[in-house]
């Protein structure tokens, strides 16, 4: 059974805010800080404050990503809604205070918002993903060894939103594949996926799934060395992608420590560690809570209306009865369109 993953988090919950990217520069900054700051406070000092940390994470994606600078400059005047860690609460108290969250379920929570309003509540709870923020798709990913690919880890202030959908895709593509994979029925030789080039990024491909009904899911962006186009990927292969992109996923983001040191009879030293597992990347959080459905085997669903990720719970089919209604509603209208449709005799 996998450790329990502690997420570790410097933020306030009044501390993230949703806005359109142009606030962020010179020439409209003073008036955004003027609007969140409030009374009491150091405008000047929050500012040069707040430049720093913009600066540092600016450096920190220059050292990994070729015109990290430029990218950025270029979310900022295409004026996209972003959310930004403030970090007011720290320097209004003067502490730094760390926050534990439990992680478990965060992943289908994660991998079930949609709308702008439900990104903003999940990160006013957990925080910023704690990602670079590349101005392309593909520059979100860094290559590791063995077609393994892992994001760009940092806590930095502030993320576009086209970056959390991203990564709400690819978890729930992700959950979607672990659903597949794990249906009894899907048979060793069935044809669940198929490669296909992204963009001008010849050795990247699109990994699309398709369920029993036909459907398919964009899961992921794959490093996969010497593919051929429009591969067909049987059941071991589609495992094998779902395993390396965990990996990836978790890839330099976990913490191993200690917390405490037990008397044990049983242990030749006459004690045992107890092993402490953190991180302070909420992206990590979800990627390893992935992983630990994975390995405890939980049973996954998505909802018959919405399409959001459930865990498995005797026979049901929906989020709540809300959902129940409208895809009784739904059937009931198709039912009836089909009732009125005339015959067609030529």
């Amino acid at each position: 059974m996998p450790h329990e993953l502690e997420y570790v988090t410097y933020h306030h919950p009044d501390d993230i805010i949703l806005v359109k990217s142009k606030a962020l520069s010179d020439e409209h900054f003073s008036t955004f800080i003027d609007k969140h700051c409030g009374d009491g406070f150091d405008k000047k000092e929050y500012i040069n404050f707040f430049k720093r940390l913009f600066e540092d994470q600016i450096k920190a994606g220059e050292e990994k990503i070729r015109g990290y600078r430029k990218d950025i400059m270029n979310i900022i005047d295409s004026n996209v809604y972003c959310l930004v860690g403030l970090r007011f609460t720290s320097i209004k108290t003067k502490v730094l205070e760390p926050r534990v969250k439990k992680t478990e379920g965060i992943a289908m929570k994660f991998a079930s918002l949609k709308t702008i309003e439900d990104i903003k509540s999940f990160a006013k709870e957990y925080g910023l993903l704690g990602v670079l923020v590349p101005y392309k798709s593909t520059g979100l990913l860094n290559v590791l060894y063995r077609g393994i690919t892992s994001p760009n880890y940092y806590y930095g202030v502030f993320e576009p939103l086209s970056v959390w959908k991203y990564y709400i895709q690819h978890i729930r593509g992700l959950t979607k594949l672990y659903q597949i994979l794990s249906d009894p029925d899907l048979k060793e030789t069935d044809v669940i996926g198929v490669l296909s080039k992204h963009e001008s990024y010849d050795s990247v491909a699109k990994f699309i799934a398709y369920d029993h009904n036909g459907d398919s899911i964009h899961v992921s962006n794959f490093l996969i060395p010497g593919f051929n186009q429009d591969e067909e990927v049987d059941k071991q292969k589609a495992i094998k992608l779902l395993g390396n992109s965990l990996q990836g996923g978790l890839y330099s983001a976990i913490n191993v420590s200690f917390s405490d040191v037990i008397p044990s009879k049983y242990n030749r030293l006459g004690f045992k560690i107890k092993e402490t597992y953190t991180t302070h990347y909420l992206l990590a959080a979800i990627y390893y809570d992935l992983w630990r459905m994975m390995a405890e085997d939980q049973d996954v669903i998505f909802c018959g209306y919405c399409g959001r990720a459930l865990p498995k719970k005797g026979k049901k089919m929906y989020c709540n009865n809300s959902c129940k209604q409208m895809a009784y509603r739904k059937r009931k209208q198709k039912k009836q369109k089909k009732k009125d449709k005339p015959d067609v005799i030529f």
